[in-house]
């Protein structure tokens, strides 16, 4: 598997226990002209940058299939787990620093997603959401594991979750950072991903136009 295919389906160690559910129009991600992403259902607002790629909403469903195989491997008690999530799962947005499969090292990303969790009430924040991640994604055939742990940040005023992930690749380490807050029944957030600091500046510099609606970090 290649790195730039790996980035991109890195979204699916995001995916928890329950995915959002929601059939209503209004919970698709809207985009203007000039590449700003809103959703007034969620109150999420985020700029493209000029030159990256957006992923619309039938490419990022396609990743989302791929990374289930990725995840799952040979285990069918996991992709069953995993297709039931995605059967339910959101995707808010996907801005990539270069199309995906663009040969380069690796392809820098961002990514939101909502996910429902009201049939979960043991989850009552950011970080015990993340924390049932963190568990899924050990049992996964993907090496991955947290890199610190989770505290509390505050974007554009909102104040959110935030857990710092590491994925191994053979040789390269690949860097995540989950923000994640409550939004009614929905955890909602953003997932940054990268291997150095320069595209880690580039993603931070993405993640400073974001504004989401948040009940509770």
């Amino acid at each position: 598997m290649s790195a730039n295919r790996l980035a991109g389906l890195s979204l699916l160690t995001v995916l928890g226990l329950a995915g959002c559910g929601d059939d209503n129009p209004e919970a698709l991600t809207q985009v203007s002209e000039n590449g700003l992403h809103t959703n007034d259902y969620f109150g999420l607002s985020v700029q493209k940058p000029t030159e990256w790629y957006a992923q619309d909403f039938e490419e990022m469903m396609a990743m989302l299939q791929m990374g289930a195989k990725a995840m799952s491997g040979d285990d069918e008690n996991m992709r069953a787990m995993i297709d039931g999530a995605l059967d339910n799962t959101l995707p808010l947005f996907a801005f990539y620093e270069a199309p995906p499969g663009t040969p380069k090292p690796f392809n820098a990303n961002i990514q939101g997603v909502a996910e429902n969790i009201e049939s979960y009430p043991g989850i009552e924040s950011g970080c015990s959401y993340l924390a049932n991640t963190m568990k899924l994604m050990e049992q996964s055939a993907m090496q991955v594991s947290s890199s610190g742990d989770c505290t509390t940040d505050t974007l554009a005023g909102t104040t959110m979750s935030t857990q710092p992930v590491r994925m191994q690749m053979g040789s390269m380490t690949i860097r995540q950072r989950y923000y994640t807050c409550l939004n009614g029944e929905h955890a909602v957030g953003f997932i940054m991903t990268w291997v150095d600091g320069e595209q880690k500046q580039k993603l931070d510099g993405v993640l400073e136009t974001a504004s989401l609606a948040c009940d509770s970090p």
